[in-house]
Parts: C-alpha cells; structure tokens; sequence
C-alpha cells in the first residue's frame, strides 16, 4: 500500500506540477445569411415572369436595351441601403425584356462578385447586397 501510495503520489498534479489554463474567447459573431439555391432564384423569378404577363402590352416596338446599364443602375439603387429585396430592384410595372435585362444585369453583378444573393431561410424573402466598399465603382 505504501509502494502504491509514493507511485500515486509520483504522478503530475493539476496546481502541483502544471497548471491548467482556461481561454475565453470573446468574438462577436456576424450574422451569415445562407446562399440562395438556384432553384428559389428560379422561383422568384417565375414570379417576376407571371407579373409581368399581367402588364402585358401588344404594341411592338424596337427598344435598345443595355445589360451594363441596369447594372450601373442597380449598383445606385443598392447604395444607399446598401441591400435591398430581390423585387424591388425590378421596375413595377415593367414589360418582360426589361425584367429579363435586370435579371440578367444582377447575375452578372453576382457573378462579378459586386452583390451577394441571399436570404435567411427557405421560402424567405430574397436580398441582394453591395458586398464591395463605398469606394467601388462600376466604369461609367
């Protein structure tokens, strides 16, 4: 027993032989808002389509339509809120060529990483985001 208790006692002790250290870490986090799957851009998207079918004009005319100008425009109409609701970027009552050059026009933006799409849950609303500082500029 004795043998037993000097072997025991020869083993490292917490406060005796090493210390024990706790770390606590302070970090705020930021709320990440999950990516938008394709199939809920296609959703909404449908929905824009079916809007627009209600506002449907049979006068035909020839309009020049620029992609890169509805992003220019879409970058102005995200920089004072700097986010804003995947519809509201869409003009009201607009015809089906232009929503599909704004729709076209925030995939590229997307796509170049200037805005970020997402939304905080399924079947939530969408939100398009300026992920880049007040400095970026798109060329005029």
């Amino acid at each position: 027993m004795k043998k037993a208790a000097h072997e025991i006692d020869a083993l490292p002790l917490a406060d005796r032989d090493f210390a024990l250290v706790r770390v606590w870490f302070d970090r705020a986090a930021s709320a990440r808002l999950p990516d938008v799957c394709p199939e809920d851009l296609r959703a909404a998207w449908a929905g824009l389509l079916a809007r627009a079918r209600i506002n449907r004009h049979h006068l035909v005319s020839r309009e020049r339509l620029s992609v890169r100008a509805e992003m220019s425009r879409i970058l102005k109409a995200l920089e004072p809120a700097r986010f804003a609701e995947f519809t509201t970027l869409f003009a009201q009552h607009a015809d089906v060529p232009h929503l599909i050059v704004t729709f076209l026009a925030l995939l590229e933006l997307a796509r170049e990483q200037l805005v970020t799409i997402a939304q905080a849950e399924p079947y939530a609303p969408i939100y398009a985001q300026l992920t880049g500082g007040p400095a970026f500029a798109l060329a005029s």
